[in-house]
Order: C-alpha cells, then structure tokens, then sequence
C-alpha cells in the first residue's frame, strides 16, 4: 500500500512537471509568435522598448549596413548574408546596434517630455495613435477646405520625426529659463565667439547643384526601394567625386538600379533671402551645404525622410559674406546656444540610462530575414 501511495505521488510530480514544461513552450512559442507591438526587446530606464520600436529604427539603418558589409568583402546578396560572420561581427548584429542607439536616444527624449508634463505615454503605441490622431485631424481638414501645414497624412517615419522635433522644441522652451540659461552675458558672447562664423541664416552664400534619388511611390516607403536609391545614391556620389560633370553621373546607366531614375537641378542658391528656412525645414542639407570646402565640394548621401528621397550636392561657387555683431545675432547666439546646452543634457541622459536588454533582442528579425 505504501509503495502505491508513492507511486501515486510520483506520477501526480511527473504529471505536473511535464505540464509546467509544456506550458513553459507553449509560452515561448507565444512569444515570439506575438506581434512585434507586444514582444518588449529591452527595457530604459524601466520603459519597455518593442520589437515593432527596433525594427523600425533597423529600417533607417538597413542601407547604409548593407553598403558597409558588403564594402568590405565582395559576397552574395543572399539569405545567408545577414548572419554571415564579417571579421567578428555580423550584419544583423551591427543592425541591431544601430538601431537600439537610435530607440534608447527616442525614449530618452520622450521620457524627458513625459517629466516635464508635455506627454501622458512614453510607449511606441502611444506614438502610433498620436499619428492616427494626427491623420484623421488633417484628413478632416482636408475634406472641409482647410489649409494644413505639412503632408495631407503622415507616414510613419515623417510623423516620428515630426513628433521628436514638436517635443524636443518644447522641451528645450521649458528648460530655456532653468537648465540651459547662460550663466551670464559674459559667457553668452564667449559661445558667440566660438561659433559666430556658422551662425545662421547670416552665412556663406553658395550655388551648387543637387541630384534627388527618389525611394518612396504612391505615398510609401520600402526598404527595397530604400536599399536601391542609398546604392544608387552612392554610386553617383562617387562619380562626382571622381570630377565627372552632374550631368554625366546622373546619366550614366550604371548607376541605375532597374526602375529608377535621379532628378537633377543645377545652380540653386543658397543666401541670406532662404537660408532661414533651409535650416529649419531641411537642416540635414543646410549643414552639409556649409560644411562643404573648395577641396570637397560635394555631399555625403543625404537622407530626406519629408520628401522620401536621398540627396547628393556638389557646391560650384561660395560667396563669403559678414560675420554679424554680437548685438545682431543675440537672439540667434541664444537660440544656438540653447541647442547645444540641450544636446549636450540628452547625451548625458542617454549615456547614464539604466538599458536592459532581454532575450527577444538577440533574437529580433528586425524584417530582415
């Protein structure tokens, strides 16, 4: 009797031993059978950040990662290439890298609006309804005959950094007075100093032509078609490098991927009458634009995420102009210098940032595979 009541003992452990096994796969399965919204990948500062959230900053990078692999050894584009061991490190590795930096830099940002009582929800999600929100208030407008500023419906990636920039500039207002004043107007003027030969819109005025590789169609983006304007882009750029005239490089059938094409347009200008609002509508260009010299004249590849396209530019003329006074640009020095006060403290938040990464991120697809 007592060996069967053992037996019966035993058989009852086995029995739930095997059912916390199989619930245990079953909850493994589930979880990377879950939607990508719902798999949390690492954690900030106790935020979760999801497989959606990684997959889309993956899907900024995954060109440039492509280029970078495959410039440094000649292998096939193929379905191997992804987990292909380049010198230590593979491609989805480095993929997966670029675009945590990128999701941790957002959710430091919005953690710190959410501080300052600019945002209720510092989730993905709540960033995707924000844009729901934000289309159906435009489409409303729209269909009534009102003007709107911007696109008639945000994509994805335009609403992102549309939302980041509302946030960042509001967050900079609220912290103007209190975290990022200057000492005093000494140190004011010694920031003017520093800088006063970039400051803007009194800059350089230049002429230069520009190339635009256009990658989205009928409204949206694809990685595809992203992959092939970044090769497309770099190919021309190299070109002109080379000294072959615009005309040349864009014409050239090399550097066409089936089914694209590059649009060309020669001797812009950039001046005092719109230097302005390059810089705040298409800061990435008005940067390069300045940085460019007589000895590299022409861009790196530049992405336009606004108007979907990448773009390359060579500089043909610079026309120096007047350094303004200090009395003429305070306001601007102040505005500047309030930006890098801040870019300097979401660094520093970034940096100290308690990052927790959890098995999902070692095995996010990223949509890649």
């Amino acid at each position: 009797m007592e060996g069967r009541l053992t037996f019966v003992k035993l058989s009852t452990i086995a029995f739930l031993a095997m059912a916390v096994l199989a619930s245990a796969a079953l909850l493994v399965k589930s979880l990377f059978a879950a939607p990508a919204a719902e798999i949390v990948v690492a954690t900030v500062n106790g935020d979760d950040i999801t497989a959606e959230e990684l997959a889309y900053f993956a899907g900024l990078h995954r060109a440039s990662v492509i280029e970078t692999f495959l410039a440094e050894e000649v292998v096939a584009m193929d379905t191997r290439f992804w987990q292909r061991d380049f010198r230590g490190v593979s491609p989805i590795e480095k993929l997966r890298e670029l675009a945590l930096k990128d999701a941790v830099a957002m959710k430091a940002e919005l953690q710190l609006a959410h501080e300052l009582g600019l945002t209720s929800d510092v989730s993905y999600a709540s960033l995707l309804e924000a844009m729901e929100k934000e289309n159906a208030r435009r489409a409303k407008a729209v269909a009534n005959g009102e003007p709107i500023y911007g696109p008639a419906k945000f994509e994805e990636r335009t609403f992102i950094d549309f939302y980041r920039g509302k946030l960042a500039t509001l967050s900079k207002e609220s912290l103007a007075e209190s975290e990022f004043a200057p000492m005093d107007e000494r140190e004011l003027v010694s920031f003017y100093e520093r800088i006063s030969t970039m400051l803007s819109p009194m800059a350089n005025s230049l002429t230069y032509d520009k190339i635009a590789i256009t990658y989205r169609y009928d409204g949206k983006d694809g990685d595809n078609r992203m992959e092939e304007a970044f090769r497309m882009a770099t190919v021309i750029r190299e070109r002109l490098l080379t000294g072959e005239a615009a005309t040349e490089a864009v014409l050239a059938e090399a550097a066409y991927p089936a089914g694209m094409a590059a649009a060309y347009k020669e001797k812009l200008e950039l001046n005092e009458s719109n230097a302005s609002r390059m810089f705040k509508s298409n800061n990435s260009l008005y940067t390069a634009l300045q940085a460019a010299t007589e000895g590299q004249p022409v861009t790196s590849v530049i992405d336009d995420p606004i108007a979907g396209q990448y773009v390359i530019a060579r500089v043909t003329d610079w026309q120096a102009a007047e350094v303004p006074k200090f009395e003429e640009a305070r306001d601007v020095v102040r505005k500047l210098y309030v930006e890098e006060r801040y870019s300097a403290y979401m660094q520093s938040r970034v940096e100290s940032a308690a990052v927790h990464l959890l098995p999902a991120y070692y095995e996010s697809k990223l949509g890649v595979e």
